[in-house]
């Protein structure tokens, strides 16, 4: 499945808020959670993992046996810098750019820009407007992959990862920034493989 505003459904609008976000995909998915599955997310990715699972929850679906999460503070810190996707243009676009995230192409082709710049918004918007709301922890394990150098998911707002399970919690760190599953990719990768089979080989 993919995204409103991503590859075949890039004429959407990109969805701006989390919760009907998750809500939707859990619509469009629920055939698709039958036998063992696990979720991975990246930073908003991790948040729609963690959320996903626990909407998952209250409809009585099948639920992933892990959530592998990465470059994402523990939901429960609270947000410690002003939101971004509502800054004027040039300042969004130096924010974005700070993060070295995103390909040199969208900073250098002015119509990339215009196409990318209201999904890039939505994405921040998700993330900024975000409300965690207190509910019982996972029943599933959850280990988080977090970058020694990233600002925005510090060290230190990993760790709270581990009140939203009841099993167990794990981090396993890199030497890198926000994106360090770019950076350090064959590393990343290789954890993230070995992780995924010593789950799958866990009895039910």
């Amino acid at each position: 499945m993919h995204l409103p505003g991503r590859a075949r459904r890039f004429g959407e609008r990109p969805r701006t808020r989390l919760q009907p976000l998750v809500e939707e995909i859990a619509d469009a998915m629920h055939a698709e959670f039958r036998g063992r599955f696990a979720f991975y997310g990246h930073s908003m990715g991790a948040l729609i993992s963690f959320e996903l699972a626990r909407e998952l929850r209250r409809r009585n679906y099948s639920m992933p046996v892990h959530l592998f999460l990465s470059a994402c503070r523990a939901p429960n810190v609270v947000r410690s810098v002003p939101p971004t996707f509502n800054l004027p243009t040039q300042e969004f676009l130096a924010r974005i750019l700070k993060l070295k995230g995103t390909p040199k192409e969208f900073f250098e082709v002015p119509e990339l820009q215009r196409a990318l710049l209201p999904l890039l918004r939505a994405d921040f918007e998700i993330t900024d407007t975000y409300e965690y709301l207190a509910e019982s922890p996972l029943p599933c394990p959850i280990t988080v992959y977090g970058g020694e150098l990233d600002k925005l998911a510090d060290v230190n707002s990993l760790a709270p990862w581990e009140m939203e399970t009841i099993a167990e919690c794990k981090t396993r760190l890199f030497s890198g920034d926000h994106f360090f599953i770019h950076s350090l990719q064959t590393e990343f990768v290789g954890a993230l493989h070995d992780d995924l089979l010593q789950t799958l080989s866990e009895p039910l």
